[in-house]
This record gives structure tokens, sequence and C-alpha cells, in this order.
């Protein structure tokens, strides 16, 4: 199967998802990655128009699953081979998809590019500060009296804003501790993951449902 590279419609079968052992290797007791992989890897067997995948990667280690995302780049680049997956890993997925379907208790509550539900639901951008333990007592003081701002743990302070005033905030919190005093820090927009909370948030009694015109 490894080797159809034909049939696989891939030119470049060094950079497929492999397993580590070949058929004439005895392993007793193969881990859950080498168990799915070769399951994995029947679905692209034959002249694929589509394919596909439930939670594709589950399993699979680091390298593989890199090897996974760019052989199907390749069939979508190369051979316009349309991929449908469903996955709970919203952090991979929105690296590599190219448009993002939620679905909450068998209702599609949002579709589009993975930026356009962040921008329908929270178009927020958030500051992430951590700040060096020597000046824990200082910073957590004046980091909390600025606006949008929670200490989820210590040392660590999340802080949103609009876009158009992060740059007034970061300043602010530059003023406020000084740079010395940050261990580190980066200005992130909402994840799939803050999108997929707030769509399916029951605090207005069920699902907050984006009008789809718009995103289609």
């Amino acid at each position: 199967m490894l080797g159809c590279c034909e049939a696989c419609q891939c030119q470049k079968p060094t950079n497929r998802p492999r397993p580590c052992w070949s058929a004439s290797t005895y392993c007793p007791s193969p881990s859950g990655g080498q168990v799915r992989l070769p399951t994995l890897l029947s679905a692209f067997m034959g002249k694929l128009r589509g394919v596909v995948l439930d939670e594709p990667t589950n399993e699979l280690d680091p390298a593989n699953r890199g090897r996974l995302w760019q052989f199907l780049d390749e069939l979508r680049a190369q051979h316009g081979v349309t991929v449908v997956l469903t996955s709970h890993n919203l952090a991979e997925a929105e690296r590599y998809v190219e448009r993002a379907a939620f679905i909450d208790r068998g209702r599609l509550v949002a579709l589009g590019s993975p930026g356009e539900p962040k921008r329908a639901v929270a178009n927020l951008v958030r500051l992430e500060v951590r700040v060096k333990e020597p000046y824990l007592l200082q910073a957590e003081a004046r980091l909390m009296s600025l606006p949008g701002s929670r200490n989820p743990r210590p040392g660590f302070f999340e802080l949103t804003a609009w876009p158009e005033e992060a740059q007034l905030l970061l300043s602010q919190v530059l003023g406020e501790v000084g740079m010395e005093a940050l261990d580190d820090f980066r200005l992130v927009t909402p994840s799939m993951d803050d999108v997929y909370v707030l769509l399916t948030s029951k605090k207005t009694g069920g699902v907050r449902e984006i009008h789809l015109s718009s995103l289609l």
C-alpha cells in the first residue's frame, strides 16, 4: 500500500505519513498511532475526487501529523481533491482548513473562512502577559486596574480590547509595569476554541447563531 504511489496520486511518497515498521517486522504491541496509520492511509487509495476524514490526526505522532497535512495540501493543490474533515482539535484545524463549519447539537451555527466566525462573534483582540515573579505584587494591582483585564492564574494576565485600541493597550501595559517586568507577552485574535464556546453558549438560553448569509 505504501509503495502504490500512482494509486495514491502522490508524487513524493517520502512526504506521506508512514509507519515506523515494515511488512516483515513483527510488532506484538503496536501503539495507537501504529494501528491507526495503515487504516488512515487506505482512505487515499484510488483516483480520488473527495475524501471525508474523522479526527484524522488522533494518535499520530507530531512528525506523521505534519506529513499528513502536507499530503492533504498536495492532494488539494495538485489533484483538486476535496477534503472534508471533522475535528475537535480546533487549533490544528484552524491552521489548515479553508472553510470551517461549526455544528452544535446537530445544528449548523456558523460557516465561513476561519477568520469570519471570529469576527462575527468576537471581534476583540487579547493581550496575554506573563510577569516575572519579583514584580508580581506590584504588577497585579496595576494590570488589574486596566479595563478588560483578568488574572486566570498567578503571574498570567489577559486583557481584551477592540482591534483599533490594541496599540494603546500595549502602551498602557508597558507604562504601568515596564518592559523589565514582563517575562513574555503576545497579542492574539480569538482562537477557534473561543469562537466555539461563544457559539454554543447557553447564557442566552440556546445556541448563538450567526446569520449564515453574511458568511457564505
